[in-house]
């Protein structure tokens, strides 16, 4: 009985273990960085924020993302004074679709029938031209990141622990050929 009692114990134990390893339920990533903007003519700061929410349930994917960029300089004019000016471009988007997991590969494959939700808000302040600018930047990221988001997404699970998961981008062999470095993303469960 003592025996039966022990080898219940050891099942119980590793069937919990492995539950909380799975990779279903909600994971966040948070990146931030900060650079100088230090040319010829301008100077100033540019910030960046990306968070996105990865959510996964059996054969299910959810990703939302937000990337605030805001750029902050003064410029010299053609006149040579100096001016303020400010761009910020908000970017909001999710896409859903399916997962499917072989072995280490996390393969994300997007739904072929809907449209990823994507949202671009920007300011421009202090810029002769801000709306003509806007529409330059605003409808090129929609298009440009709405193809890329209807991609299969391919990552490598480096890592998944109760709380940390840690996924490394599959490139393929043109990016590899490109010289294109694979990048790792470090997630922390919700």
């Amino acid at each position: 009985m003592k025996r039966l009692v022990i080898v219940l114990a050891i099942l119980l134990a590793t069937v919990c273990a492995s539950a909380q390893n799975s990779l279903d339920g909600t994971w966040i990533y948070i990146k931030q960085d900060k650079q100088p903007i230090r040319e010829e003519q301008a100077s100033g700061n540019a910030d960046m924020k990306v968070s996105a929410k990865y959510e996964f349930a059996a054969e299910r994917f959810t990703t939302a993302f937000k990337v605030v960029v805001n750029m902050d300089f003064t410029a010299q004019t053609e006149l040579g004074e100096k001016a303020d000016a400010v761009f910020y471009i908000e970017v909001i988007a999710s896409v859903a679709g399916s997962l499917s997991r072989d072995g280490s590969t996390l393969t994300l494959t997007p739904d072929a029938k809907k449209k990823p939700s994507i949202e671009v808000n920007t300011k421009i302040e202090g810029v002769p031209g801000g709306n003509l600018i806007k529409g330059m930047i605003v409808n090129p990221i929609k298009k440009e990141l709405s193809a890329e988001l209807k991609k299969e997404q391919k990552y490598k699970v480096v890592s998944l622990t109760e709380t940390t998961l840690v996924l490394e981008d599959i490139l393929s062999e043109k990016e590899l050929k490109s010289g294109q470095k694979a990048q790792t993303m470090t997630l922390n469960r919700k």
